[in-house]
């Protein structure tokens, strides 16, 4: 309440300037007179006598009324009512103790304090209709001094009524409002001053609620309120007003408008609201109900559209610029248009989120932003995303807002929960906080976005600006082709108007478009021969380039992967750019090493956490096949399609860096040569591409090639002329050595290839088909390898041997060896069969894979079907002569070992031969291995020798002098021949009568077996 004192009759900008200084002196005499006359006789002034027992307060009636200029109930949507009432009484008694009213006078139970009005969604009043508003010191708190505020203020009439003196009807004046509220309006009346502040019920639906707070005690047990179209007038004297609204004028803007809404079966409903100075905050209501809202098919709903992105470019970063308009015109039924209820705005194939937006992106969640809450909101700065300004006729400025994304509400992204906004307006002055939710729904596929805003505040709105915000973190990304693209968008009105929209903007073509030329690099960090390493590939796109949808990567022979104990286990990382722009959004990824994965025996396991900023997408898995080149032992790495979209966003990825660097995991080849490391790479549109980038290491001279041959010859009973040994060769190599690129034995000419012999040959189809007749068996290997978990075993294939002449004709050859290991991966070993100058069998792998071996047996069967054969003079046995085999052995890094092996024969302890010459005795024994071999006997001095392997040994034994001179005498000296094996074992000895004639002489035991 505002106390004036000593105002004017006449107020500022009262129009009515011609009324002399006489009558205003009058005026003021006659008005203090009247109000001393009176002071004794309004009961509003006084203590009124307490209510009967057991009264209680309340409303006893509560009526509303919308008419037009003609007195009949107006119904019709979007029309302008002559005037809208409500009134009001409460419970009363009477009071007889009143000393001067010899009646008394009608008091309430209770006197009110706060009176809330709440009206229908959709009803209206325009403050901003009228020429002035009346600055709130103007409305006076002296009963007989009018309010000096112009009277294009008046706005509408207010009568109160209560105790026994009738109490005239005053204006309603459309004030300057205070800050917090968009308008404001008052009264006096009896000395009186009544304040309603308009609020915005943004807890709720948007509708109007009429507020009066902290009324006076003054005995009030009822009022009128009415607003009128066109504003209101006093028609009586000064000291007995009579208030009316103005007649209907049609070119004049109107103030009320009624609701412009959908007609349906619910009827307007305003709620009354009071509380009692004795009983604050305990709220009596009373709701009244207005005819159903009639012709809403006659509305005129006509807005439009605008939208188009703030870069022209394809594939970029780009924000929005949102422009709807909605023309506030009435129609030609007198209708007010209706506000918007709904807008579905569905962007251009292409147009979608923008991954890159997620860098320093929050969320606002649904605690802080606080949606049908007047509490303030909290919404994190890094969740605003763009900007909005609304204009409305009711107010004279627009109101400024922003658009924030809002917190994830669940997994799936065409259910508008997962992307979510809220559209926020805030004006502090006028007291306006509208936070609109909206729902974003991503189709899954092709990542095409439907953005919904519903249930709209049903108030008038001229225009609606959004501008989402530009830069390499904009929300959005163009579409990567060029072209004009359109935006539809579909708007619904309260009245239940629809009307589809369309914007339409250019995407700029430029060079490169939707070509595919990926940068790529690979390569060891630390590219030394033979050493562990990690390994890094990395891929990268152009914008406007397309996408990445499949990738197949090709390693060089030798750059292999430690397998043993590593499945299971992380062997790595990545980390994958996604989104167009200078800033794409980071996505730090795990490689783990897995087991068989479809036809591929080994597997990795890529797996990247798709959350960006306030999202999470879940977990992004691509397996990715490991197969290994059955002769080369090179690894090619083939993916399960890449993602192109994660959850409706398309990932447009950019660059990709695929980092191995378990310890131990990635191993160097051991050879030096120039080598390449190449990829194909498939595009979303089915482009293909070919990349390939240079490998080589060093150091390789540092590598040794010391393999360890040894070999066994199988079958004691198999020794003898044209009889079918078996053959046990195993090649050795420790750790640190350079791989084997060739190897080739050649086998003493005790032994030679028998191909008649075998009970199948493999036809090379077959061979090719991996399908060779089981009787093509002739033996078996097994290949232990550090990288591996478990030993590769397989059979050993006889395989019929071609070549092809230069004139282009396929002749025979011996035939090849084809060894079939198989295990963890499948390795298929080749050795080509043929005979040297001296017609020695020669075996020759001419193609070793470059893999780190511990060991590597071949066992070729003898036998029956035995395919190697003794050869020489009919009764030769291998037990006769020493067997050596020659081999050379090229390792990958150049370096060469030419060695001799002595083979273990099966032989048993016993003399082979021997001779008595000037001074020793020569005696060989066979059957031996490692061990001490000790000679003695009369006539020859003890002699001892170690051997070192299985070995045919040659001992010479000088004679003592009684030898020499019984050798000079032509007699014979006899030598006994002990072997103690190394490490135990029983003792085995021999004893051979020594000749003088230099010729073999017998031995016990000797003959062959």
């Amino acid at each position: 309440m505002v106390d004036i004192e000593n105002r004017d009759v006449a107020g500022e900008g009262e129009p009515r300037s011609h009324q002399s200084s006489n009558v205003k002196r009058w005026g003021r005499a006659a008005a203090a007179i009247f109000v001393m006359a009176t002071m004794v006789s309004v009961p509003a002034f006084a203590v009124a006598q307490p209510p009967p027992p057991g009264s209680t307060f309340g409303i006893t009636s509560f009526e509303t009324k919308v008419i037009d200029a003609g007195g009949n109930e107006l119904t019709r949507a979007g029309a302008h009512p002559q005037e809208a009432r409500a009134s009001f009484e409460f419970e009363k008694y009477f009071n007889t103790d009143f000393p001067t009213a010899p009646n008394g006078g009608f008091w309430p139970i209770e006197d009110m304090r706060t009176v809330i009005t709440d009206l229908p969604p959709g009803f209206v009043g325009n403050p901003t209709v009228t020429d002035n508003r009346c600055p709130v010191e103007l409305l006076p708190t002296d009963p007989f001094f009018p309010p000096r505020c112009s009277l294009d203020s008046a706005v509408g009439i207010a009568s109160v009524h209560g105790g026994s003196v009738p109490i005239p009807s005053t204006g309603i004046f459309n004030l300057e409002p205070e800050r917090g509220y968009p308008a404001g309006f008052g009264f006096s009346s009896m000395g009186f001053t009544f304040f309603i502040y308009p609020e915005l019920r943004s807890d709720g639906d948007f509708g109007l609620r009429m507020v009066v707070s902290g009324a006076p005690y003054n005995a009030i047990t009822g009022v009128d309120v009415t607003f009128c179209r066109n504003g209101s007038e006093n028609v009586g004297s000064q000291f007995a007003q009579d208030w009316r609204c103005l007649p209907e004028d049609l070119s004049k803007r109107p103030f009320l408008t009624n609701p412009a809404t959908e007609c349906t079966d619910k009827a307007p409903v305003t709620t009354l609201s009071v509380d009692t100075w004795v009983k604050p905050g305990v709220f009596h209501s009373r709701e009244a109900v207005s005819p159903l809202i009639t012709d809403c098919e006659t509305l005129t709903f006509e807005p439009s559209v605008d939208i188009a992105p703030t870069m022209p470019q394809p594939d970029a970063p780009t924000g929005l610029n949102v422009d709807m308009t909605f023309p506030q015109e009435d129609n030609d039924q007198g209708q007010a248009p209706p506000a918007l209820k709904k807008a579905v705005v569905t962007l251009p194939e292409g147009m979608t989120i923008n991954p890159s937006g997620a860098g320093g992106l929050a969320a606002c969640a649904d605690g802080e932003l606080l949606l049908k809450s007047k509490d303030p909101m909290t919404c994190p700065d890094a969740s605003k995303v763009g900007s909005v300004v609304a204009t409305s006729p009711l107010l004279d400025e627009p109101i400024d807002g922003g658009v924030y994304i809002r917190s994830q509400n669940s997994v799936d992204p065409e259910s508008g929960e997962m992307f979510r906004l809220a559209l926020v307006l805030q004006n502090k002055d006028r007291g306006i906080d509208v936070r609109l939710p909206g729902q974003i729904r991503a189709n899954r596929l092709t990542g095409r976005l439907e953005t919904t805003f519903d249930n709209n505040p049903e108030l008038p709105v001229s225009s609606l600006k959004l501008q989402f915000k530009d830069g390499p973190r904009a929300p959005l990304a163009t579409p990567p082709t060029c072209g004009p693209k359109t935006v539809d968008t579909v708007l619904t009105s309260w009245g239940k108007q629809t009307k589809a929209l369309q914007s339409t903007f250019m995407v700029n073509c430029i060079g490169g478009q939707g070509s595919f030329a990926l940068g790529f690099q690979a390569g060891t960090k630390a590219p030394i021969a033979g050493a562990s390493s990690p390994f890094n590939l990395l891929l990268s796109r152009h914008d406007a380039q397309d996408v990445l949808a499949g990738l197949q990567i090709g390693m060089p022979e030798g750059l292999l992967a430690n397998l043993n104990g590593n499945v299971g286990t992380q062997i790595g990382t990545v980390l994958a750019d996604a989104g167009p722009g200078t800033h794409p959004y980071r996505f730090p990824g795990r490689v783990y090493l897995e087991g068989p994965y479809g036809d591929a025996p080994f597997s990795l396991r890529v797996v990247i956490p798709a959350k960006a900023g306030p999202f999470d997408l879940g977990e992004v898995v691509v397996r990715q096949k490991i197969h290994v080149d059955p002769t080369t032992a090179a690894v090619t790495v083939t993916s399960d399609p890449i993602p192109t979209i994660v959850e409706g966003v398309p990932v447009r990825l950019r660059n990709m860096s695929v980092d191995i660097d378990k310890p131990g995991f990635m191993i160097n080849p051991t050879s030096c040569e120039p080598k390449k490391i190449w990829a194909t790479a498939t595009s979303k549109g089915g482009h293909v591409q070919r990349m390939e980038t240079r490998f080589q290491v060093g150091a390789c001279e540092k590598l040794d090639v010391k393999p360890k041959l040894d070999i066994d010859v199988i079958g004691s009973k198999q020794l003898g002329y044209h009889k079918h040994p078996g053959i046990k060769a195993t090649v050795t190599q420790t750790r640190g050595e350079a791989g084997l690129k060739k190897a080739e034995v050649t086998m003493p000419l005790s032994l030679a290839l028998d191909t008649k012999n075998a009970k199948a040959l493999c036809k090379p189809a077959e061979a090719q088909a991996k399908a060779c007749p089981e009787g093509s068996i002739v033996g078996n290997a097994t290949a232990i390898s550090p990288v591996l978990n478990r030993p590769l075993k397989g059979n050993v294939y006889f395989v019929e041997g071609t070549r092809v002449t230069e004139t282009g004709r396929i002749t025979g050859t011996l035939p090849k060896l084809w060894v079939a290991l198989r295990g963890e991966v499948a390795l298929d070993v080749w050795a080509d069969s043929d005979v040297d100058e001296k017609q020695r069998l020669v075996t020759t792998f001419a193609t070793v894979p470059d893999a780190p071996i511990s060991s590597f047996e071949l066992n070729i069967t003898g036998g029956t079907n035995g395919i190697l054969q003794v050869t020489g003079q009919k009764g030769a046995h291998m037990c006769n002569q020493r067997s050596v085999a020659d081999a050379q052995f090229d390792g990958q890094n150049g370096k060469r070992l030419v060695s001799k092996t002595d083979m273990s024969v099966p032989c048993r302890f016993r003399t082979v031969s021997s001779t008595l010459r000037t001074s020793d005795a020569v005696v060989r024994v066979t059957g031996i291995g490692a061990g001490r071999v000790t000679a003695s006997g009369a006539g020859v001095r003890t002699t001892r020798r170690t051997i070192k392997s299985a070995k045919l040994a040659t001992v010479r034994v000088p004679l003592s002098a009684a030898g020499q001179r019984a050798r000079r005498a032509g007699k014979s000296v006899r030598v006994k021949v002990t072997f103690r094996p190394r490490g135990g074992g029983k003792t085995k000895t021999t004893t051979v009568t020594v000749k003088p004639a230099k010729k073999q002489a017998s031995t016990r035991g000797s003959s062959p077996r």
